[in-house]
């Protein structure tokens, strides 16, 4: 038996694998080919900012100045939301802004042409609210905050090539990999800010197919100024390891998850992934399980065929 090789070699074979023809590097050569091809995606959600110390959920704004003054305006959709009490989450409000559309389909042109202008309104206070937060106070002692940083350190390992999917608008988890060293080179190529961000323009709607009229696709997320194509979907496919933080896989977002997802169920003979979960609290659990079987469409039997699902409280974590 060959003796190991260090890591010196291991970055040497990295760099240039075609120079070691000796059979005494096979197996190694080999090996190392096989880690260097290994990628990982990385999924965060607004409970990464939350689990961070930061106000930026929904529940938040609604009890913000900046959706006050919605409520003086007479903003009817704000109203509409304020009155649904079981607002906690991104979702929720989406799907509540779907409802509210199916609600005045039939109202007329006038009320109509209001919705647009207070959906509008609405964004951009949204927008205003999240940039009112102090990002600079975030809790380094917290889950979130050692989630990403022992994650990013795979990247300088060169074990593990890191595709980071932010469906927060953000810039939180940018900061970190900074700090951590990160190039803002590697930071674009790696980190994609799915519904856009909050120096440019966020993609704040309902999910892309529901069915709707000519009056209210304007609140689709694909038509929003700044829609960009997302790899995500095909990615999802490639057989790379997964880790899921803080995101609920709403509704909202299932054109993203609800392909791939059916695919793996489907394709039990592919190589087995891992896949880890991070949530906060029973609640949490329960939505994930659901949300989990929908996207499976009810086969998440099969689905646990090709992936390793691992399920982690993060309120249970000591460390």
């Amino acid at each position: 038996m060959h003796e190991d090789l260090n890591f010196d070699k291991i970055n040497l074979l990295k760099n240039d694998l075609t120079e070691f023809n000796h059979p005494r590097f096979q197996h190694e050569v080999a090996r190392i080919k096989k880690i260097k091809m290994k990628k990982k995606i990385i999924i965060i959600g607004n409970g990464f900012d939350l689990n961070l110390g930061l106000p930026t959920s929904y529940s938040h704004f609604l009890k913000s100045l900046y959706f006050d003054e919605l409520l003086e305006d007479g903003n009817q959709i704000a109203n509409n939301l304020k009155n649904r009490s079981e607002l906690e989450n991104w979702v929720d409000v989406e799907v509540a802004l779907k409802d509210y559309a199916d609600n005045i389909n039939n109202l007329g042109s006038k009320i109509l042409s209001s919705f647009k202008e207070e959906y509008k309104e609405l964004a951009k206070q949204f927008l205003e609210y999240l940039k009112s937060i102090k990002y600079d106070k975030i809790n380094k002692k917290s889950k979130a905050y050692n989630f990403i940083t022992n994650n990013s350190v795979d990247k300088y390992n060169k074990t593990t090539d890191i595709l980071i999917y932010n469906f927060n608008y953000t810039s939180t988890v940018k900061n970190i990999l900074a700090n951590q060293g990160w190039s803002s080179n590697d930071i674009a190529e790696k980190h994609i800010h799915v519904h856009g961000d909050l120096e440019s323009n966020i993609i704040f709607g309902i999910q892309d197919d529901t069915k709707s009229t000519k009056f209210h696709t304007f609140i689709k997320k694909t038509t929003g100024e700044g829609f960009q194509r997302c790899d995500l979907p095909e990615n999802l496919k490639k057989g790379y390891d997964i880790a899921i933080f803080g995101y609920s896989l709403g509704v909202s977002d299932e054109m993203y998850f609800k392909n791939p997802f059916n695919w793996l169920s489907q394709n039990e003979n592919i190589s087995k992934l891992h896949m880890d979960l991070y949530y906060f609290g029973e609640n949490s659990k329960d939505e994930l399980d659901y949300r989990m079987d929908q996207l499976t469409n009810s086969n998440l039997a099969d689905f646990l065929q090709s992936v390793f699902l691992e399920k982690i409280d993060i309120s249970k974590l000591t460390k």
